[in-house]
Formats: structure tokens, C-alpha cells, sequence
């Protein structure tokens, strides 16, 4: 009968341990090299599906039917905002100038959030669509839902806030989500900042 010692059984835990830390290491890595590809071809369309709703458009296309609108739609502007684009939209029948889309991010409770904020040429809003978010779940995330996304459309900056279910019909105001006045201003905050870039 052979006894390990305990230098032997320590190696042993070493090495198994190594093992196991290789083999899941190549197993999350060789995964991120397989999907990298589509991971970016989603964030692309998730970007150009909330430019298409900022935009003021309505529905739900099909990923074909969004990238022929936003190619023949939405032309890039020049960016000046740290990274965040900017896109002209414009009616692709007539080819008149519909609505100014801004990308820009603002600070939420627990963490930064991304919206697409669109502004036509007479001041209204046309839109937002919230981009990325970490706000809390059942709280400041419900800014991502239509009732409150949709609110926007044809609002004039600078905005208000008003209790939730006041439906104030004030062109400046809209509802905060309650139990979320953090998330509610920096939404406000950084619909109004987009605005503002669009006032000529």
C-alpha cells in the first residue's frame, strides 16, 4: 500500500487545479473569438434600431428592413461628442431633413447611461431610445420602457419633471418613474444637453 506524501498531494492539487484553470480559460476565450464577430454585428443593430425609434419612427423591422432604412436614411455627422455619434435623418423618398439623432451618455445611480436622443429642425423632441443602462431592476431600469421612452416624442427642452401618472400635457414636462428620481433627472439631464446641441 503506497501513502502520498503531503508534498506529493499538494502537487497533485496544483497541478489539477492549473488543469482545470487552462481548460476554462480556453473554453471562455475560444468562445469570445467564435461569437466576436456577431457580438458586434448585434451592438451595430441594437445602435441603429435606437436611432431608427429616436428618429421618431414607429414599428418594429426586420434586421434586413432597418439596415436598408438606416443606409438610406441616416448619414453620420461629424463627432464631437467624446465618441458618441451624431446622425442626419432624412426622408428617404423626399430627401428632406427629418429629425438630428444625438448618441450621448449621462450619469445615472449606478452607472452611466447611453441614449439616442432625436431633435427636428423646429425644437421637438422626435425620440429616445435607451441605449445601455445599469439602473435598478424594477426601478430606475424602467426608464427603458415605452411608457417612458415614448413620452418625449414632440416635448420641447428644457424639460420638467412631474410625478409619474400626471401626464402633465405641458410641451416641457414629463413623468418621473417613481422611486427612481436619480435615473428620471439623468435621463432629463441628458435629453436636455442633446437638445441644447441642436439649438441653433
Amino acid at each position: 500500500m503506497k501513502f502520498r506524501t503531503r508534498g506529493a498531494e499538494r502537487a497533485y492539487t496544483v497541478a489539477f487545479m492549473l488543469a482545470v484553470t487552462v481548460v476554462f480559460i480556453s473554453a471562455v476565450a475560444g468562445t469570445h473569438v467564435l461569437t466576436a464577430e456577431r457580438v458586434e454585428r448585434n451592438a451595430g443593430l441594437f445602435l441603429k434600431r435606437g436611432v431608427f425609434e429616436a428618429s421618431g419612427m414607429t414599428g418594429t423591422p426586420s434586421a434586413p428592413e432597418l439596415l436598408a432604412w438606416f443606409e438610406q436614411a441616416a448619414r453620420p455627422l461629424d463627432n464631437a461628442a467624446g465618441g458618441d455619434p451624431t446622425f442626419l435623418i432624412r426622408d428617404p423618398g423626399s430627401g428632406a431633413d427629418q429629425a438630428t439623432v444625438r448618441v450621448r451618455r449621462g450619469a445615472g445611480l449606478w452607472g452611466p447611461i447611453r441614449a439616442a436622443v432625436g431633435v427636428d429642425a423646429a425644437g421637438s423632441l422626435t425620440g429616445l431610445a435607451i441605449l445601455d443602462q445599469n439602473e435598478t431592476p424594477g426601478l430606475g431600469a424602467r426608464i427603458a420602457e415605452p411608457w417612458f421612452r415614448h413620452q418625449f416624442r414632440g416635448k420641447r427642452a428644457p424639460l420638467e419633471l412631474d410625478p409619474e401618472g400626471t401626464r402633465a400635457p405641458a410641451p416641457d414636462r414629463v413623468d418621473a418613474v417613481t422611486g427612481a428620481t436619480i435615473s428620471s433627472r439623468a435621463v432629463r439631464e441628458l435629453v436636455n444637453r442633446a437638445a441644447a446641441e441642436a439649438a441653433p
